[in-house]
């Protein structure tokens, strides 16, 4: 098991943990956070982090354990993105969060 699988279990153990605290939750995803082999999203980017689909298969867990209410996919800096990495990386975990939706519709008074 290497450091990125380390961090992925960790990460799956906190999201177990939390389940029975927080129906709901935010999801704040830095596109820096995933392995710059597959995209450079920001000069800050570091090599050696989980993949996107390691990245997609977290939010899968968190979704499945919670609602999610509210997502944010930031740091990207299209300067340091010129094959389009960092979007095409957007749109699959907007996409993942958006399939993951078990939200109730609101009588539209909140």
């Amino acid at each position: 098991m290497d450091e990125s699988d380390t961090e992925i279990a960790r990460v799956i153990e906190l999201i177990r943990r939390l389940h029975p605290r927080a129906a709901r939750v935010d999801l704040h995803v830095d596109l820096d956070s995933h392995d710059t082999e597959e995209a450079q999203a920001n000069k800050y980017a570091a090599p050696g982090v989980p993949s996107l689909t390691r990245l997609l298969d977290c939010i899968r867990q968190v979704a499945e354990r919670h609602t999610v209410a509210a997502a944010a996919i930031t740091a990207s800096d299209p300067a340091s993105d010129p094959d389009d990495g960092a979007i095409t990386a957007s749109r699959a975990i907007a996409r993942k969060v958006a399939r993951s939706d078990r939200s109730q519709p609101t009588s539209g008074t909140g």
